[in-house]
């Protein structure tokens, strides 16, 4: 019988620590886009604005798909702030699966603008 694996616990800080650089960077494209701190140190619902802003970001290069790769994310995080402590990993590891292509998508958005990422 295998071993059962023990469930990632994330939290808005992993999230944070392990997404919130390519969010900043994307976030930061855009002309109208706040100075934040990073979100790796910043409130959770820093997190959540990064994720907007982004969203936002793209919706103007006209990257659909990234958009909408990205959305069920923000409900599902904006839930998370809200929810009870006990229902909150569950949250936010739905939320973790949205969040795995952004590498993918700040990377392809820096190759097209020139940047380094």
């Amino acid at each position: 019988m295998p071993a059962k694996t023990a469930k990632k616990t994330v939290t808005f800080a992993t999230l944070a620590a392990d997404h919130g650089e390519y969010l900043a960077y994307i976030a930061s494209r855009h002309e109208n886009a706040p100075a934040t701190a990073h979100p790796a140190t910043a409130e959770p619902n820093v997190l959540v604005d990064l994720l907007r802003e982004s969203i936002s970001f793209l919706e103007l290069c006209h990257r659909w798909n990234e958009a909408e790769e990205l959305e069920p994310a923000v409900s599902i995080l904006a839930a998370a702030l809200e929810a009870d402590e006990e229902d909150r990993p569950a949250l936010l590891r739905q939320a973790e699966k949205s969040l795995k292509y952004l590498y993918d998508i700040a990377n392809d958005l820096a190759m097209d603008l020139g940047d380094t990422l």
